[in-house]
């Protein structure tokens, strides 16, 4: 689970979010929760761009692995 909190007073935009699957573990294919898409080059899970993020707002993703 990955958690985005904004604590600023500001209306943040056009954030990017990326998450790097350990080694030792294997991505559970199609478990990631908003479209993410995942490289098995790199490892890495890459979610659309939030164009909004207003303050105090919670964001949360979640993905699935196996460990090895």
């Amino acid at each position: 689970t990955l958690t985005l909190t904004n604590p600023s007073p500001n209306t943040l935009t056009n954030l990017n979010l990326s998450d790097v699957i350990p080694t030792g573990t294997t991505y559970i294919d199609s478990s990631a929760s908003g479209n993410a898409t995942y490289s098995s080059a790199t490892r890495t899970l890459t979610w659309p761009t939030y164009p909004s993020m207003a303050p105090s707002q919670i964001i949360t993703e979640i993905f699935k692995v196996r460990v090895n």
